[in-house]
């Protein structure tokens, strides 16, 4: 009888971490994609809380068997919910190196060139999608996917399980997080920026002193061109940029759950 009532507490408590690690699982960059049926979700879910379940049982302040059926479910938004915000955050890099890729497509002539995106189900910017796809391929050689599994396991740790509580805080860190998201795109993109619009100067300057010259037929090429030669400049040193960005959401993930403890 102890047995069978230890087995439907774990039980229990397997589903209310589920849920957390599955609400990161489905808004999260890469796990989110469509590329990942649910099945294939939910089951790498189930997984990894099996994986963190002693690491829970520690912290535990309640008998999940114990409680009442209403509070248990709500346990279980709560921590849906948490790992949505914690996914979601760490979306909020590849949005920022979209908004980047946004920028330098702008300048660079391709403002109206976007690609079909699959994972996602829509049109990204040319540049953005290049950055994507190449931040996504450095994060997995420099480890990040196992950063956000220790984000995971940080978050049990500061957050015990249906210990969470909502308040303004949560609302300031989102706010913070948008604006954090807006002035790395700026930093990310404002190098090549800065220089096609120089040239975009010069251009406009050469076409004053010699009007024979047709600056629209030339001036597009020659943008597209510099810009290439500085994306090959950039590339090198946006593996070490991408390492401190990383560093950087897993401060805002921190901030969020001191923010959301009782």
């Amino acid at each position: 009888m102890v047995l069978m009532e230890q087995l439907t507490s774990q039980f229990m408590l397997l589903w209310l971490v589920v849920g957390r690690v599955a609400g990161i699982l489905f808004v999260a960059p890469f796990f989110g994609s469509r590329y990942f049926p649910a099945q294939v979700k939910i089951g790498l879910a189930v997984a990894i809380s099996l994986i963190l379940l002693p690491i829970v049982n520690h912290n535990l302040s309640f008998n999940p068997e114990e409680i009442y059926f209403t509070t248990y479910i709500s346990f279980v938004v709560k921590e849906v919910v948490i790992g949505l915000a914690i996914g979601f955050l760490a979306g909020m890099l590849f949005s920022a190196i979209y908004m980047a890729g946004q920028l330098i497509d702008v300048e660079m002539g391709f403002g109206l060139v976007n690609v079909f995106d699959p994972q996602y189900g829509q049109s990204v910017p040319l540049i953005g999608n290049f950055l994507y796809m190449l931040s996504l391929v450095l994060l997995v050689a420099l480890n990040g996917h196992h950063l956000l599994l220790r984000a995971l396991m940080e978050s049990y740790l500061r957050l015990p399980v249906g210990m969470a509580a909502w308040d303004g805080g949560v609302a300031s860190i989102a706010l913070e997080a948008f604006a954090w998201m807006f002035v790395t795109a700026v930093k990310l993109s404002i190098p090549i920026v800065a220089a096609l619009f120089l040239t975009t100067i010069s251009l406009g300057i050469l076409g004053r002193t010699m009007p024979q010259l047709n600056v629209f037929v030339v001036g597009i090429p020659l943008k597209i061109m510099i810009g290439f030669i500085l994306l090959l400049f950039f590339i090198p040193l946006f593996g070490s940029y991408l390492t401190k960005l990383v560093e950087d959401i897993l401060v805002w993930i921190v901030s969020l759950i001191e923010v959301m403890k009782p």
